[in-house]
């Protein structure tokens, strides 16, 4: 029953993880996380040539995450 509650909240718990880091209340800046990738590629993206790829790569992975740990 705690493996299945855990399976079924995993992507509850990373998405709420990306939201602390960014808005700067979660893990330590110097660990990767999603946060930290998001947030480093909204300072990119202010750039004058637009550096957009970062932080698309970041929500893709991070959707695709989301997505398989929901369809398990």
């Amino acid at each position: 029953l705690v493996l299945i509650t855990a399976v079924l909240n995993f992507s509850d718990l990373i998405l709420y993880e990306a939201v602390l880091t960014y808005v700067g209340v979660g893990v330590d800046p110097s660990t990767s996380s999603f946060g930290g990738m998001i947030n480093l590629a909204r300072n990119e993206m202010s750039r004058d040539p637009v550096v957009w790829w970062s932080f698309a790569a970041a929500f893709i992975i991070l959707s695709e995450l989301v997505v398989s740990a929901s369809v398990c």
